[in-house]
């Protein structure tokens, strides 16, 4: 049940990040709430896979520290996956705190649409391989 939970709420942050690049054009929060939805989602596999983390490892926002929880047999291009979870790994940090950039620049100035727009499709193959994880769990 807590695998379904995780992946609800990832598919809801997805959500919102999309809506925050297609409605509002606020790209800083569709990087952020990119990467929410990915750690959550990822958050999710693990949850499917029973591995027996404790509680503060659930408290991991790296997306390159969750995925090396997943065994590779799970995943078909190991790098490339691993690759895409670094792309996400810091923002956290860098789309959400204005004294990171200085006076007269924030996250919603500096951000720019190629980001986001790459980032949600960093995103959504995230998102695809972490399907496919979940199904070969479910089918073996």
């Amino acid at each position: 049940m807590k695998a379904k939970d995780w992946s609800s709420q990832a598919s809801r942050d997805l959500e919102i990040a999309k809506l925050s690049f297609f409605d509002k054009g606020y790209y800083e929060w569709t990087c952020y709430c990119s990467q929410q939805a990915c750690e959550k989602k990822l958050k999710s596999v693990l949850h499917e896979l029973e591995i027996g983390l404790n509680r503060r490892d659930f408290h991991i926002h790296d997306l390159s520290l969750l995925s090396h929880y997943i065994p590779t047999r799970f995943i078909k291009d190991t790098a490339k996956f691993e690759n895409l979870c670094l792309f996400m790994r810091d923002f956290p940090l860098l789309k959400r705190y204005p004294e990171d950039f200085g006076i007269g620049r924030y996250p919603g100035k500096t951000t720019k649409e190629k980001e986001a727009k790459d980032t949600l499709k960093i995103a959504n193959e995230i998102f695809s391989v972490c399907e496919e994880i979940i199904s070969s769990i479910k089918t073996s």
